[in-house]
């Protein structure tokens, strides 16, 4: 009798044990699911070892609500939207004085189909129709530029100096001409064909002499067209030695025509432009007898 008492107690104590236990597996499951959608930050159980809430898991991952930023209760967690992030233009030379990969005068001087010359302004009209006359009639000895090569000069975040670069200007030989830019000829006649030109970097590219001093500048561009002087080698050396010149004048920096650092690589490949445009002109002028 007494034994059957002992199993009964046994027993009862067995199920209690289950009961308890089973109630505290309950427990720990109900707060492991509370903590996968908790707030970032707070401290992970055991039992969501493989959460990880920068991952796409089926759950919604919550922040904390920034004060005064949403409407509703200042403790209540927010589902975070997605954040599309806006590309910002970068304005490192204003709000309109953005620098062009080729100036506006080289484009000029493709379409008019003619080098600048030394002359003086009252003539520059005439011989302007003169070309645009013969462009029309298809001279076929008319040496149109075709290529064009571009070195800056640029002031990043200082601008240039605009008496600085006059003076300097000068020195390397160009002179004030044709589209209100700057030209070094290949010869001192009155009507000798520019070897390089320089304009400014911004838009429309031009300069005024009576101002010039007083101005500032983001940078210029030195061009040379091809075909163009007689020994484009020559010229484009004489370019990169002017552009180096008015670089270190005026305290800028030398660029390509993307607008990248100029290095000695770059400079390589110019010549080797220059050296392959010459090689097509010789061969296309052999084929045409």
């Amino acid at each position: 009798m007494e034994l059957r008492w002992i199993l009964v107690g046994i027993t009862v104590l067995v199920i209690a044990a289950l009961l308890v236990d089973a109630a505290r597996r309950m427990h720990r499951k109900s707060k492991s699911e509370a903590t996968s959608v908790s707030p970032l930050g707070r401290e992970h159980t055991p039992a969501d070892s493989d959460f990880n809430p920068e991952l796409p898991s089926g759950k919604a991952r919550v922040v904390r609500r920034a004060p005064g930023l949403l409407a509703g209760n200042p403790g209540e967690a927010q589902l975070q939207q997605p954040i599309v992030k806006k590309i910002e233009q970068v304005e490192m030379f204003g709000d309109v004085e953005i620098p062009a990969a080729q100036p506006a005068a080289a484009r000029e001087i493709q379409e008019r189909g003619e080098l600048p010359r030394r002359e003086s302004a009252g003539s520059s009209h005439l011989r302007r129709d003169s070309a645009a006359a013969q462009q029309k009639a298809g001279n076929p000895d008319k040496k149109a530029p075709e290529e064009v090569i571009v070195v800056h000069v640029m002031g990043g975040t200082n601008r240039l100096d605009g008496k600085k670069l006059l003076q300097s200007v000068l020195d390397c030989g160009l002179r004030f001409g044709e589209y209100n830019i700057f030209h070094r000829y290949d010869s001192g006649a009155h009507d000798a064909a520019a070897t390089f030109s320089m304009a400014s970097a911004v838009e429309p590219g031009v300069f005024n002499l009576d101002t010039m001093e007083d101005q500032t500048f983001v940078g210029v561009s030195f061009f040379l067209m091809l075909p163009g002087p007689a020994n484009s080698r020559q010229a484009l050396d004489t370019l990169i030695e002017a552009a180096r010149r008015v670089a270190k004048d005026v305290g800028g920096e030398l660029h390509d025509q993307q607008h990248s650092v100029l290095t000695v690589q770059t400079v390589e490949h110019l010549r080797q432009r220059v050296l392959e445009f010459e090689r097509r002109r010789l061969a296309q002028q052999r084929a045409n007898g």
